[in-house]
């Protein structure tokens, strides 16, 4: 096996059930995951589950807010020159969690509803639209996703039956946190309730 086909199989099912319900292809992810992370092996994949690249943008951000970032250097194409900076990118506990944050991601930008990438009826169509609404610099972008689904049959994850049942990290501490004030509130209502 090489270290795509293990991405796979190791990936699959996280993906598909990060994309459910989303209009997102798994097979569209499952490439930029491959193409973004070098199947997992890049430094901020294997150690921050950021296997696309989500940067943490502004000091109102989430990431920002709690701390949950990391620079380091990256290279961006503009204007066909490349320029290397360092730049601030989203950390995760797990990659399912990043998985899940990069479809919030997607789904929060308007740019990316008004270049079609919820609406395509294809990967391929959702390649180009991810391109257009500006997800990556590199001009051959959604050219290297669509090979890289070609190749490796990734129009197959589009039909697996996803996990329905599953929960981000952040979603179980947000239940622990509203089970605790639960909790507490019921506490004080009837200490208080027998005075």
């Amino acid at each position: 096996m090489s270290a795509t086909t293990d991405y796979i199989a190791k990936y699959s099912q996280d993906m598909v059930d990060g994309c459910y319900g989303t209009g997102l292809f798994p097979s569209v992810m499952m490439a930029q995951g491959i193409l973004e992370s070098a199947n997992g092996q890049s430094q901020l994949a294997s150690l921050y589950n950021n296997h696309f690249g989500i940067k943490c943008q502004g000091t109102l951000s989430i990431c920002w807010i709690t701390g949950s970032y990391v620079a380091m250097p990256t290279t961006e194409e503009v204007n066909g020159a490349t320029e290397h900076i360092t730049a601030n990118f989203r950390t995760y506990p797990t990659a399912f969690d990043g998985f899940v944050d990069r479809n919030n991601f997607l789904k929060s930008n308007s740019r990316y509803t008004n270049a079609g990438v919820f609406s395509a009826s294809t990967p391929q169509d959702q390649t180009q639209a991810l391109l257009d609404a500006g997800y990556a610099t590199e001009s051959d972008y959604a050219s290297s996703l669509n090979n890289l689904i070609d190749e490796y049959n990734l129009e197959s994850l589009d039909s697996m039956q996803p996990n329905t049942t599953r929960f981000t990290t952040q979603t179980w501490v947000i239940v622990g946190i509203i089970g605790v004030a639960m909790s507490i509130s019921a506490y004080l209502y009837f200490k208080y309730k027998k005075k």
